[in-house]
């Protein structure tokens, strides 16, 4: 969950814009 601390951010509002 270290390793790809800045990547779950950026996945999160991925998702948010793809679904808006």
């Amino acid at each position: 969950m270290i390793y790809g601390s800045r990547d779950h951010r950026d996945t999160k509002r991925r998702l948010i814009m793809r679904t808006s």
